[in-house]
């Protein structure tokens, strides 16, 4: 979830322009988001993207996320660990975003070849 005062996605670097673009070029984010039964908030939680045997292991995902686009798709474009060498592509769904507080809900599905 992205929550404007306490986002659970973190910027980690951006360009001396991102903040002026309408579009956030530039930003880098990561995330650990939990992996919940369903896309509301009270859902039952299953697990953490980081547990088990893909504990230390990452995806690379790339793109523009247009987060009032209700679907839309990004690139992987690479990972480490159990997912070395990944490519394959992720469609990103906005089940609620509020713009007065910059609030959003998105599920990630993902398809992934790795070696």
């Amino acid at each position: 979830m992205f929550d404007a005062k306490n986002p659970t996605p973190l910027i980690v670097a951006e360009a001396n322009i991102t903040q002026s673009s309408p579009t956030l070029f530039g930003m880098v984010r990561v995330m650990d988001q939990p992996l919940t039964e369903g896309p509301i908030l009270t859902s039952k939680m299953i697990g953490k993207a980081q547990e088990g045997k893909f504990n230390g292991s990452e995806l690379t995902v790339v793109g523009r996320n247009l987060i009032l686009n209700k679907v839309r798709e990004m690139s992987v474009v690479g990972g480490n660990g159990v997912f070395r060498l990944a490519r394959g592509y992720a469609r990103l769904r906005t089940y609620s975003f509020n713009a007065t507080n910059l609030n959003a809900l998105m599920e990630y599905h993902v398809t992934v070849i790795h070696y």
